[in-house]
């Protein structure tokens, strides 16, 4: 599936010459809605199932009112469902401008930190 969008834009950038240096981090301009179109696609889906999953718990809820670790635990469930879909890279998905620093590093952070949310968030705090 990323494999279409992904020959598009390296064949892009490979033939326009302003875009044809050695490295491929440079921004390229309008170029890079090739790569952000699908991954905002997926994270539609990804915030419509974690509504939908949401949904579902605040219902289930509601059936037991005076319970508040069942508030903890969708809490916990939403807190957990949020890297595991990917969310986060709502956050970074467009690559700040590289004066701004402070906003480049919590990029890299929550790009590089996804792998590692999910497995302790999942499967070390998870009790379930």
């Amino acid at each position: 599936a990323p494999l279409v969008p992904t020959l598009i834009y390296v064949i892009i950038r490979a033939t326009k010459e302003d875009l044809d240096v050695q490295c491929w981090v440079p921004n390229a301009g309008n170029f890079e809605w090739i790569i952000y179109t699908p991954i905002i696609f997926c994270i539609v889906g990804n915030v419509f199932f974690l509504g939908k999953i949401l949904w579902v718990m605040l219902n289930q809820l509601q059936s037991h009112p005076n319970e508040p670790s069942s508030y903890r635990r969708a809490v916990k469930a939403a807190g957990i469902l949020i890297p595991l879909f990917g969310l986060q890279v709502l956050l970074v998905i467009f690559r700040p401008e590289p004066t701004v620093f402070a906003v480049e590093v919590l990029s890299k952070i929550v790009t590089n930190t996804q792998g590692a949310a999910v497995a302790i968030g999942f499967c070390y705090f998870n009790g379930e």
